[in-house]
């Protein structure tokens, strides 16, 4: 199964970096170009900077995929 990033990156019109967990950093014409790539392990958006005209994404593995746990309590309908 591939993924790829939450679809609001496509807004950035300048060039992108996205740093993934382990270090590694990918350079992007722009936001589209990022958001058509595809990985192998979910990423969410960590935090958003700008660093010599360039938007910094920087990544985290994306734990709460099919987590339904998120509401913190449990929740019935009966």
């Amino acid at each position: 199964m591939t993924y790829k990033l939450s679809s609001e990156i496509i807004k950035v019109s300048g060039p992108v970096r996205l740093i993934f967990p382990n270090g590694t950093k990918i350079d992007y014409h722009d936001g589209k170009s990022a958001l058509s790539a595809e990985y192998d392990i979910p990423y969410c958006i960590q935090s958003i900077s700008a660093e010599q005209n360039m938007i910094v994404v920087t990544l985290k593995e994306n734990d709460m995929i099919n987590n339904t746990s998120w509401s913190k309590s449990e929740v019935s309908f009966f």
